[in-house]
């Protein structure tokens, strides 16, 4: 899972199962292990991720696709009767 407005560089390796916190900064060619939580400006690994740390996460993954298919098929929360809303 990648936070909002992070940034990161080219030829970066993060592990299965990680969290780059919003805003971080990963720069160039930076390595970290599975399950890891990298925050900050540069990033850094602030510790490993917990068994109830990833379920967390793999709870959200699953809402975001839920949106994205959603989304795919038209339909926005939110509006009435769940329909596209008309062009201005």
């Amino acid at each position: 899972m990648v936070g909002m407005n992070a940034t990161v560089m080219s030829g970066v390796e993060i592990g299965e199962r990680s969290i780059v916190g919003a805003n971080s900064f990963i720069g160039y060619n930076k390595k970290f292990p599975p399950r890891s939580l990298i925050t900050g400006v540069p990033a850094k690994l602030a510790r490993e991720l917990t068994e109830a740390d990833t379920a967390i996460n793999d709870a959200a993954a699953q809402v975001y696709q839920q949106l994205v298919e959603k989304y795919r098929r038209g339909i926005f929360a939110g509006l009435e009767n769940d329909r596209r809303p008309t062009p201005l």
